[in-house]
């Protein structure tokens, strides 16, 4: 009988070790470490800006980790080595996968984003007076992308430059 309470104790002892362990881990998962690690796909998804290659290259280490250690759990030392070697291909299929979503969700913005800058226009502001005004109305890529914009304007770029840039950012013929 006092083995199975001790092995109760022992049980319970780990569930509150483990319990303990993903607060701690979470509590440094938002401190500083892992946000700058994933910030490249972040970006990706919010910006549309793709990782340079030394963002590329740790991505593709934290990847191979987190793919170590799931196979490991799941398969064995032997699984998780070969789901590693894949760590820097789904790293990257990731980014692009996002950097795909924000392209999509740029274009399908173009028409609001149209409609934005015909008003402000309307309301008699020049062209760079219109992104300024429609950029802080707009949510999503589109506004990201106006609000850039509306930047690079107020520090002095000419008007055709930053147009033709928002142009090739956009990659779509609706920009």
């Amino acid at each position: 009988m006092t083995g199975a309470v001790f092995a109760f104790g022992a049980g319970a002892a780990g569930v509150l070790a483990a319990w303990e362990l993903l607060a701690v881990a979470e509590g440094a998962w938002r401190g500083g470490g892992a946000d700058r690690l994933l910030a490249p796909l972040v970006r990706a998804r919010v910006e549309g800006r793709s990782p340079s290659a030394g963002e590329r290259r740790r991505l593709g280490m934290v990847a191979a980790a987190c793919l170590l250690v799931g196979g490991w759990l799941l398969g064995g030392v032997l699984v998780g080595a070969v789901a590693a070697l894949a760590g820097p291909s789904v790293a990257l299929a990731v980014v692009r996968s996002r950097r795909r979503r924000y392209a999509a969700a740029l274009a399908h913005d173009a028409p609001t984003a149209a409609r934005a800058l015909a008003d402000a226009l309307a309301g008699g502001h020049s062209v760079r007076g219109a992104i300024a005004a429609a950029a802080p109305d707009l949510d999503g890529p589109a506004g990201h992308e106006l609000r850039r914009a509306a930047g690079a304007l107020r520090h002095g770029e000419p008007t055709a430059t930053v147009l033709e840039a928002l142009r090739r950012r956009a990659r779509s013929r609706a920009w």
